[in-house]
């Protein structure tokens, strides 16, 4: 939970501000109010003053507790990098570190350690908060590469050769590793733009995922799926080396989820060259069939 983002709004007291403030969870806490309530967030003095409006602070004086709401939220962090801090008390057969601003979930549930020339992961333990630490009871070898599993959504992310031999305690090394997210384009559909003759047809394909690792046309009356072939960017080709015959569906398949998407009849019979088509496509009502692949409902 260390690391763990939630947005907090006081809501019930006529002095809160009523405006969601994102926090980060910092530490477990120790007990009393902690263990009668199903949640309890200690706040520091900088979150009381974001969620308090005026009045609030005195009513924090005056009374120790106030209602909150709160949710979990991704951390926004992305693109900021992971730091590793290496503890004081690390030496040759002990070593502990420090994760931080690891973005997206903020938690970690799980990290692995490998060291130079090793092709085993192995589990390290949390000493506390986003602390971790490996008793090997050998010499460990430098320099140290980790995976880190995040605990909301499972992702795994890894950065090599992280520690280097000469490291020094208590120095922070930071990594810019950017996450990878989806195009903020929902419900915006997926735009087919056409150039084309008898025997060959030619698409600039977007979609939701940004990227498409595959791209299937199928022409009118026909029950087959024909490859495409990439020409660049997100330019698809077909030479089929007989007449067309239009309408035509598409079947992408996205590169980074693997998601596949079937827009029937695009491209119409009277089609015009340069002209954009936008099948309506809402990504938010499409229904997941197992298999893979995706129908609009």
């Amino acid at each position: 939970m260390c690391g763990a983002c939630y947005q907090v709004l006081c809501t019930k007291n006529a002095a809160c501000s009523g405006k969601p403030v994102t926090i980060v969870i910092t530490d477990v806490c120790p007990g009393g109010p902690c263990l009668a309530e199903s949640a309890h967030f200690d706040l520091s003095g900088t979150a009381i003053g974001a969620v308090r409006g005026a009045g609030l602070l005195q009513v924090q004086y005056t009374r120790s507790e106030f209602s909150l709401y709160c949710y979990r939220v991704q951390c926004n962090d992305r693109g900021a990098g992971v730091a590793f801090q290496v503890d004081a008390g690390s030496n040759p057969y002990y070593f502990a570190v420090l994760i931080e601003c690891e973005g997206g979930d903020g938690d970690i549930a799980a990290v692995h350690i490998k060291q130079r020339q090793s092709s085993s992961w192995i589990p390290m333990q949390q000493s506390w908060g986003a602390v971790w630490r490996l008793n090997s009871g050998s010499k460990l070898h430098l320099p140290f590469s980790f995976r880190l599993t995040s605990g909301l959504s499972k992702n795994i992310l890894i950065a090599k050769n992280v520690i280097p031999a000469r490291w020094q305690a208590r120095r922070t090394l930071t990594l810019l590793l950017l996450y990878r997210v989806q195009c903020n384009d929902r419900g915006a559909g997926v735009a087919f733009q056409v150039t084309l003759d008898r025997t060959r047809t030619t698409l600039l394909v977007r979609r939701r995922d940004g990227d498409i690792a595959a791209v299937h046309i199928k022409q009118r009356q026909s029950s087959s799926w024909i490859p495409m072939q990439q020409s660049w960017g997100a330019v698809w080709r077909l030479n089929s080396g007989s007449k067309l015959h239009l309408p035509f569906s598409f079947r992408l398949t996205s590169g980074l989820s693997k998601n596949i998407l079937i827009a029937k009849n695009v491209i119409p019979a009277r089609w015009q060259a340069r002209r954009t088509y936008n099948p309506v496509v809402n990504y938010s009502i499409w229904l997941v069939v197992l298999g893979g692949e995706s129908t609009g409902v």
